[in-house]
């Protein structure tokens, strides 16, 4: 008797990914439109709004408050003009 081979095993296929929520691709869109809309406003509604942002950036360079306010003329500590 004639001694068969081994058959070869079948290649193992990965499994597909998921596939994403079909909410998910709405709410993208929704926000990519928000952003998209915030980008190109031409209005800004608060005074203070470069103000905030500077003091934001301060805060994360410094990890700290800005005591006093190194933005304010009338706190200003450095050289006089």
């Amino acid at each position: 008797m004639a001694r068969r081979s081994p058959t070869p095993s079948a290649p193992v296929l990965p499994k597909p990914a998921a596939a994403a929520p079909r909410w998910l691709h709405a709410v993208i869109l929704a926000l990519a439109a928000f952003a998209l809309m915030a980008h190109t406003s031409r209005e800004v509604s608060d005074n203070d709004t470069w103000w905030h942002l500077e003091t934001g950036r301060y805060m994360l360079e410094h990890r700290a408050l800005p005591v006093p306010d190194p933005f304010a003329f009338t706190t200003y500590m450095g050289k006089p003009f």
